[in-house]
């Protein structure tokens, strides 16, 4: 008790070192600056910018792997400085990028707690559990350099309850892959609950709303169930009529995405080619600055060198061919058509 009280207290002036996220470090003076690497920052801005227009970070991480972009992550172990490894986008690692109150310039303590009831006897890390942002012992704003505002932190924490999809909540969810338009959106019209999406037929097109609560718990009959295809093309030719005043300022609104698109992923690959380059000349130079009659050395350098040089081509035919597999940008017959669509 006495050692928490005293790390509370360092907390309290903003004195604790508390683990920080990629793209943060701490220099020798206790200062915490943002980590001078232009592809790390880049990434993070892109992971940022992404998850809050997708609206999940599920949704931010499958756009990643779809463009082939990389995660930076760092290892909390050993001594530091501790190098950024690029790994492919996981869960864990976006969750923490996300939800890192360091990423909004915010200093906090009390995270996590010990919950009696799931703590082990003789296992000291059991039960551990992370509390509501209410109860957090300390909490510090501008603090750390920020790379989002603390407003748009807040709005993404109020985002998780919103998409869990928990009907009897009203937990909605996020939008997900299918051919339905009104996922968590349509309630039973006979006992008031969510309706369930399923997809039938062969290839799983058909999309199926079903109510079958009392079925599935008490062993009931369903309320009811039907293809859910005549009521999606009603609701998409209301929802086209009451769009049909802005039809053109909406065209030319959806033009101005694909070219950002398009800038942003070519400057994510013109880093990451940067920074293979780098580590190929990085590579060349400890090898020249070994003496000649010093072999041992000379011939441990050597074989990093080639595994750095070796990644170059690849990396150069990946940026080299991803315009061409990755067609964004709109040619000049596309803008007359969307302009065409949005004047009919």
């Amino acid at each position: 008790m006495r050692r928490h009280a005293g790390e509370r207290h360092q907390a309290e002036r903003g004195d604790l070192r508390l683990r920080l996220p990629v793209g943060l470090v701490r220099q020798r003076d206790g200062r915490v600056i943002l980590k001078p690497d232009a592809e790390v920052q880049a990434r993070r801005r892109r992971i940022f910018a992404q998850c809050t227009e997708l609206g999940s970070a599920r949704a931010g991480r499958h756009y990643l792997a779809r463009a082939q972009l990389r995660v930076p992550s760092r290892p909390v172990y050993g001594p530091a400085p501790h190098d950024t490894v690029w790994n492919p986008p996981r869960a864990s690692t976006m969750w923490r990028i996300l939800h890192h109150p360091a990423s909004a310039g915010a200093y906090v303590y009390g995270q996590q707690g010990v919950d009696p009831g799931r703590h082990a006897p003789g296992k000291p890390r059991s039960g551990v559990v992370r509390r509501p942002m209410e109860p957090w012992a300390v909490g510090l704003q501008g603090i750390d350099p920020a790379s989002r505002s603390w407003e748009t932190d807040l709005a993404n924490q109020a985002r998780v309850p919103a998409h869990q999809t928990i009907y009897g909540k009203d937990g909605q969810g996020v939008p997900r892959d299918g051919n339905a338009v009104r996922h968590g959106l349509v309630r039973c019209g006979r006992c008031g609950r969510h309706l369930r999406l399923r997809y039938s037929g062969p290839q799983g097109e058909p999309p199926v709303s079903r109510c079958g609560v009392d079925a599935q718990e008490y062993g009931g009959s369903p309320c009811q169930e039907g293809r859910a295809w005549g009521v999606d093309a009603a609701v998409e030719r209301l929802v086209l009529e009451a769009l049909a005043p802005e039809r053109l300022p909406l065209a030319l609104d959806a033009l101005a995405p694909w070219d950002l698109e398009r800038e942003a992923r070519a400057r994510q690959w013109q880093l990451r080619l940067a920074r293979a380059r780098y580590d190929a000349l990085r590579a060349q130079r400890q090898y020249d600055a070994v003496e000649p009659d010093n072999r041992l050395v000379a011939r441990a350098l050597e074989q990093p060198w080639e595994d750095t040089l070796r990644a170059v081509e690849p990396t150069a035919r990946a940026y080299a061919a991803w315009p061409r597999d990755h067609q964004t940008t709109m040619t000049l017959q596309d803008r007359h058509a969307m302009g065409a669509m949005g004047a009919a």
